[in-house]
């Protein structure tokens, strides 16, 4: 009977030990998988930082271009329609380059996709969570550089409509309602990626 016993107890230790190290074991592919999906989603941030960069740039362009189009558009005088021209095709050209900004977030917003396939528990549900959230920035910052786009398309119109003597009132109320968009597209974005964030620092907190 002590034998039995014995054997018993050791069977017993031996099976807390497994337990032991199968936990630890867990916890560290946790740590491992909440540290290699954190370090792809700072790819992706990283990605869009640098569209925000540069979309505050085209910001201030638009806010002069703005600036002169309000306080010359009324004038008459063909010189100050030249430059407004010239403004919209810079605003133009500064578009495009947003658009290849979100091509590259969305290759690195793929990539983090790959790699929450393989997640579990909290790691999988933060990370599955997050991955919706940066899909949503990037269709909401697509939408808003295709407004932008269309902005600045129809103020092109309106100011040939403008030099004609024709002012088309049709073309301004499109203009003004492009910018609109543009502007609930921005605050969605905002929002998801302020959401991506409180996200992501849940995952940093399981590494």
């Amino acid at each position: 009977m002590k034998e039995i016993m014995s054997s018993y107890s050791k069977l017993v230790f031996l099976i807390g030990c497994l337990c032991i190290v199968a936990t630890v074991l867990l916890a560290g592919c946790v740590n491992s998988s909440a540290t290699a999906t954190v370090d792809s989603a700072n790819e992706v941030i990283s990605s869009m930082n640098h569209y925000l960069d540069n979309q505050k740039e085209f910001d201030d362009l638009i806010g002069k271009n703005i600036d002169f189009w309000n306080a010359h558009i009324n004038s008459g005088d063909k010189t100050y329609y030249a430059f407004m021209k010239v403004g919209i095709n810079n605003e133009l050209k500064a578009i495009a380059g947003l658009q290849a900004d979100l091509e590259d977030a969305d290759n690195k917003i793929i990539e983090f996709s790959g790699q929450t396939v393989n997640l579990n528990g909290n790691v999988k549900t933060y990370a599955d969570q997050s991955l919706i959230k940066m899909r949503l920035w990037q269709s909401n910052m697509e939408e808003y550089c295709n407004s932008m786009n269309a902005y600045a398309q129809d103020r092109q119109s309106y100011l040939n409509s403008v030099e004609a003597g024709y002012p088309d009132d049709a073309l301004l109320a499109s203009m003004n309602n492009a910018k609109s968009k543009a502007i609930s597209a921005i605050t969605r974005a905002n929002d998801a990626r302020s959401d991506m964030n409180d996200l992501l620092k849940k995952i940093e907190k399981l590494q």
